[in-house]
């Protein structure tokens, strides 16, 4: 697709990645699509939940919590900003190392942290003048917010917020009535 800047010329668009909503990683989903996924670490630290964090992880304010913000790319390009957050006391030492580049296999890997569920929120917002910059758009881009609530049994164990470029994404959503025949869309995980 080709698009038309007056004054400028025109440039071939990017084709737009499917945004199916599973419970994997970024790499993971990178990496399926060919591309090469990549991460800027903006904050790795441990903090105390204010009132709104304590309220979204169902714990107490101020108790400490483990704050992950990235800005994630595939083949050098910003794709979305994530910021994570995860009850302290379920990944204790966490933020004592270096940042992992792959967050949900380290909780794996170091923790035995295996998310099985989650809620995904989804919602269309604007770009902030900082997250424009980080984001390579203009301010006031239509950005596609996903709030992300993942489990570990009844735990919530990571709650977290994404915001993904409109121009690269389009929300995937398959439909089954339960008992039906399978979706036309399949795909080996």
């Amino acid at each position: 697709m080709l698009k038309r800047v007056v004054g400028i010329g025109t440039f071939v668009v990017p084709e737009k990645l499917d945004l199916r909503v599973r419970l994997h990683s970024y790499s993971e989903d990178m990496m399926r699509r060919g591309m090469v996924p990549d991460a800027h670490v903006l904050q790795f630290a441990e903090i105390k939940s204010n009132a709104n964090l304590a309220s979204q992880l169902m714990i107490e304010e101020g108790e400490p919590v483990v704050q992950f913000k990235r800005l994630l790319l595939a083949d050098g390009t910003p794709m979305s900003l994530d910021e994570n957050y995860m009850p302290a006391d379920l990944v204790p030492g966490f933020v004592d190392g270096e940042p992992p580049s792959k967050l949900y296999q380290a909780l794996h890997e170091r923790y035995g942290i295996l998310l099985e569920w989650g809620e995904d929120q989804v919602e269309s917002t604007a770009a902030s003048t900082q997250q424009a910059r980080l984001l390579g758009v203009e301010p006031g881009f239509p950005l596609l917010q996903i709030t992300r609530y993942a489990y570990v049994g009844e735990r919530l164990a990571d709650y977290s917020v994404s915001l993904y470029r409109s121009d690269r994404y389009k929300l995937f959503v398959p439909l089954q009535r339960l008992g039906t025949r399978t979706p036309r869309y399949t795909e080996n995980i």
